[in-house]
């Protein structure tokens, strides 16, 4: 095992994937309450969902007249592509 990292042991692998399914879906289900995750195409949920650490990430979303796809960056590529002016200015944020 690698010092500084938990690993969990094969009898709890099966729990441990049932369960972190479980608030998985439980975490759909309130996006799907306080987020219009409607107006995204089933092409961008599928992209979405192939997120599987998304705690920490910065999602950058286009109007559907834009037809541009959902960036996902770092936070510090975020602020780094914000300064260097090389990508359109964000104008809005929302923080989940």
């Amino acid at each position: 095992m690698t010092p500084g990292r938990y690993r969990a042991s094969p009898a709890w692998a099966v729990p441990r994937r049932t369960s972190l399914a479980a608030w998985r879906s439980f975490n759909t289900t309130l996006d799907e309450i306080f987020y219009d995750v409607g107006a995204l195409s089933p092409a961008e949920r599928a992209a979405m969902v192939q997120h599987t650490v998304p705690e920490g990430a910065v999602l950058v979303v286009f109007s559907r007249a834009a037809a541009r796809a959902i960036r996902h960056l770092t936070p510090l590529g975020f602020v780094a592509e914000q300064h260097s002016g090389s990508a359109a200015a964000v104008d809005t944020v929302v923080v989940a």
